[in-house]
């Protein structure tokens, strides 16, 4: 009986070298794990960064190009309105002049009419 009870402590304390053994490499095994883990993350994180960064740049690029149009329409609308104004201002420089002889002529007519 001894016997069995000796080859049933030694299977028992195999089995828990065993234990020991296979306790060790999971350990190792999450350890490397959370190790990825961490470095998956940091490198997400610092891809995230990037990302955020590049859209702030075509956001930028964006915001400069609409702001470059919206400066060309505006351009074009001063352009449009300053031509009407120098329009109207020769029209109004004619209808003056033309006004202006009308006087001139109305005044005339009178020298001449109080001479006479």
């Amino acid at each position: 009986m001894s016997d069995k009870h000796e080859v049933a402590g030694e299977h028992l304390s195999v089995s828990l070298k065993e234990l020991a053994v296979e306790e060790n490499r999971a350990r190792e095994t999450v350890a490397s794990a959370e190790g990825e883990a961490r470095s998956l993350v940091a490198s997400a994180k610092l891809e995230g960064q990037r990302i955020i960064e590049k859209a702030r740049s075509s956001a930028s690029e964006e915001k400069a190009a609409f702001l470059k149009v919206e400066e060309e329409k505006a351009m074009r609308e001063v352009a449009k309105i300053l031509d009407q104004a120098k329009v109207e201002a020769a029209s109004i420089r004619k209808t003056s002049e033309k006004r202006a002889k009308e006087i001139a002529v109305e005044l005339k007519g009178v020298m001449f009419n109080g001479k006479d």
